[in-house]
């Protein structure tokens, strides 16, 4: 993009205490030796910022411009006129001229007197617009498709008065040059539903956000960015804040912009039928325009979407069904009515969404429609449906699907009661069934039950609760792995996933991948590797397994192995090789074999199927990259498994008494193994016999770079743990606070 233009509109809201026919004249000094009668309230001053790049509508309804937007950090003041200015709208305007004086990336592109005459009778605000020509702008993009730039902006208000003149307020924030477009064509399907940044299609990778604790007062600037760095290292592009939790603080948006996670903003509405009176809908209307103009600044803004799920209550609750006339009426002058044209307003240059899952605004029938809109599928959770249903579903942008699993057993063991002797009765508490358990599950169906049926499914159930945990972070994992892989094969006609959900509000079985402490559950790990840029899958399709390259990028090339494993060798039986290309920001099926083929070495319960695709040199921008998969014929539970013996080398030195588990574990130092910045230790894996899901553990706060891999004989597993405690003995972690298990 060589150039855009920005229009800045500088917003003066008038309170409705000044009098009508002097509006500023009840301006007065903030401080407390003021002597004034009048109580010490002012105008509030806005920038809104957007573009123009000579191609400002986009071809996909509703047509609107396209947007820059502003990035509004802490303000070090307001843009007012300071205490004692004569008012503008005065009797002789020559007493108060203010000009305006805008610095951007440390250069003055704007000195000029701010003019008046658009005045809104209805809000009482004052208008001025004025526009700047940047050249070769840096773009901020989203996680994965670049740098997420941001230009500082520092905005200072003069006063004149004759010839005095004095700066009498300053503000400092960010801007984020980038152009989003929700894209909504009709096709031979249906009608598209993608997010275009800057010309370039994104598919969206990410997760529904919910408050990441009960009382916000504990929700501190560090648990945000632990939590929003967790989703950009797991290659999240995308949060959708969900309508039921709440608006969050400056600094979680703020923190978005830099991490270039773009926010899907649902309007604080969710799973209910809301009223439509006239006193009622007046406060919505004071605060969504608060919010969109508290928010709308930030360059990660993407979507405004009215609410979670109440278009669809209206054709399946019951109560909405028995009286549906009242109740459409009353959805459509709450969020047609009142919210969508105050976003209009507030913020022409983004798209609202009546509501999540929806066909768009006024497009009435079924809002799962999957030929267009967003979908929500709970087919396989709430209906105890196997995970494997997944594969059957069509989303053009799936915003919402999970699964559970309980936390880490240290986590209910923090939360478990202790009785009046200071004691934990583990074996009364920690059981499925028991009134504690119940009362930490947000699911009543399937609820705990559903957990117990889904992992005796696929898996052999564990005999102690802390195994169960285990196993139940597994299934959750290799359930949303399957669902997230599917919609990534089905590009360009899905270009959107977003799981429910990424953080936790406390501990106890739920759909979450971190949890409430911050710590990685087995999904965030799975997220990384199924969120990747580039990423290899398998799947079976009728009589055939297809191997598919998913990649975000441009076009690669490289060598595709497949290796054909019995679950009791310590080789593989045959291994193919051959040369691939994977199409740039696309998914292609780039070989494929009949099952039968595969089975000839052994029955499915016998034998599985791992690929890699390691690129060329020449196909790599910088390094190239291995990517890796699996695939197994059977659930596990019908698999015998031969136990593992781990043997785990460090960067430190030998473990002498490794931390008990359910393998044996035997560690042993490796002075090859190269050092690296405190606070991380690199771990190299090896096992004598296959080993699946291999999960290491560390009571040390911090994480792997990866987790619940497979392990094969005779390929070592190097892992990273970076550790979050700054006074933490990484020597310490490493004697006492390491364990591994695996699913044998």
């Amino acid at each position: 993009m060589s150039s855009v233009d920005l229009t800045f509109a500088v917003v003066l809201r008038v309170p409705s205490a000044y009098s009508s026919h002097n509006p500023f004249a009840s301006i007065t000094p903030l401080s407390s030796s003021s002597s004034s009668a009048f109580s010490p309230v002012a105008p509030n001053v806005m920038l809104r910022v957007t573009s123009s790049n000579g191609n400002t509508t986009p071809s996909s309804p509703p047509q609107r411009p396209a947007s820059i937007s502003f990035s509004n950090s802490k303000s070090s003041g307001s843009l007012l006129p300071s205490a004692g200015a004569s008012p503008i709208g005065s009797p002789n305007p020559f007493f108060f001229k203010p000009r305006l004086v805008i610095n951007f990336a440390g250069k003055c592109i704007l000195y000029e007197e701010i003019k008046v005459e658009n005045r809104d009778t209805t809000t009482r605000e004052y208008i001025h617009t004025f526009t700047h020509k940047i050249t070769e702008p840096q773009m901020w993009w989203p996680n994965g498709m670049g740098e997420p730039i941001l230009h500082t902006l520092r905005a200072d208000m003069f006063e004149v008065s004759g010839d005095r003149r004095s700066v009498c307020s300053t503000w400092t924030g960010h801007i984020g040059l980038r152009r989003l477009l929700l894209k909504r064509i009709p096709d031979q399907h249906g009608e598209t539903f993608y997010f275009e940044v800057n010309g370039k299609q994104m598919f969206a990778k990410g997760a529904d956000w919910i408050p990441c604790d009960n009382f916000s007062s504990r929700i501190t600037q560090s648990k945000y960015f632990n939590l929003l760095q967790s989703a950009q290292d797991a290659n999240f592009n995308m949060l959708r804040v969900w309508g039921g939790g709440s608006y969050e603080d400056d600094s979680f948006y703020n923190l978005c912009d830099q991490k270039g996670i773009c926010i899907w903003q649902d309007m604080m509405f969710a799973c209910a039928l809301y009223p439509s009176s006239s006193s009622f809908l007046k406060t919505v209307a004071k605060e969504v325009k608060h919010q969109v103009r508290r928010l709308s600044y930030h360059p990660c803004i993407a979507l405004w979407c009215g609410n979670n799920e109440n278009e669809e209550a209206l054709g399946i609750w019951d109560e909405s069904k028995s009286n549906r006339d009242r109740y459409v009426i009353d959805y459509h002058m709450l969020y047609i009515h009142t919210i969508a044209p105050i976003i209009a307003k507030e913020d022409p240059d983004r798209s609202f969404w009546p509501s999540s899952p929806s066909n768009g605004v006024n497009v009435w029938g079924n809002p799962q429609d999957p030929t267009r809109g967003d979908t929500h599928y709970w087919g396989v959770w709430h209906s105890n449906k196997p995970f494997t249903e997944y594969l059957t579903v069509k989303s053009r942008f799936c915003s919402e699907f999970g699964f559970q699993s309980l936390p880490s057993f240290e986590a209910m063991l923090r939360v478990t009661p202790f009785d009046e002797k200071g004691k934990q009765d583990l074996s009364e508490h920690l059981n499925l069934s028991s009134p504690f358990m119940d009362y930490r599950q947000r699911s009543p169906t399937p609820g705990n039950k559903g957990l117990l049926s889904h992992v005796s499914s696929h898996f052999r159930v564990p005999k102690d609760f802390a195994m169960f945990c285990y196993v139940s972070q597994v299934l959750q994992a290799v359930s949303i792995k399957t669902a997230c892989e599917h919609f990534r094969r089905q590009r360009p006609y899905c270009m959107g996933t977003l799981y429910w959900q990424f953080n936790d509000i406390w501990e106890g079985p739920s759909w979450s991948s971190v949890e409430y402490d911050g710590s990685w559950k087995l999904l965030n790990y799975f997220a990384k590797n199924f969120y990747a840029p580039l990423m290899v899958s398998m799947v079976e399709n009728g009589p055939k397994l297809e191997i598919w390259i998913s990649n975000d990028n441009d076009t690669t090339e490289g060598e595709l192995i497949i290796q054909i494993w019995r679950w009791e060798e310590k080789t593989p039986s045959i291994s193919w090789h051959t040369f691939v290309t994977g199409t740039g920001e696309a998914a292609t099926c780039v070989w494929s074999a009949n099952v039968s083929d595969f089975l000839k070495y052994g029955s499915r319960e016998q034998v599985f199927c791992v690929c890699k695709f390691k690129e060329t040199t020449e196909a790599a921008d910088i390094n190239p990259q291995t990517v890796e998969n699996y695939h197994f014929f059977a659930p596990l539970r019908s698999v015998t498994l031969l136990r593992p013996s781990i043997k785990i080398f460090d960067s430190v030195k030998p473990i002498l008494s490794p931390s008990p588990s359910n393998n044996d574990i035997h560690l042993q130092s490796s002075s090859n193994v190269p050092r690296l910045p405190p606070k991380t230790i690199t771990l190299s894996l090896t096992t004598e016999v296959i080993a699946p899901y291999v999960t290491l553990f560390a009571k040390a706060k911090g994480r792997f770079s990866d987790n619940g891999f497979l392990l094969l004989p005779g390929q070592p597993k190097e892992v990273e743990f970076k550790c979050w405690e700054d006074d933490a003995d990484l020597t310490r972690l490493v004697y006492n606070g390491l364990s591994v298990v695996s699913m044998r």
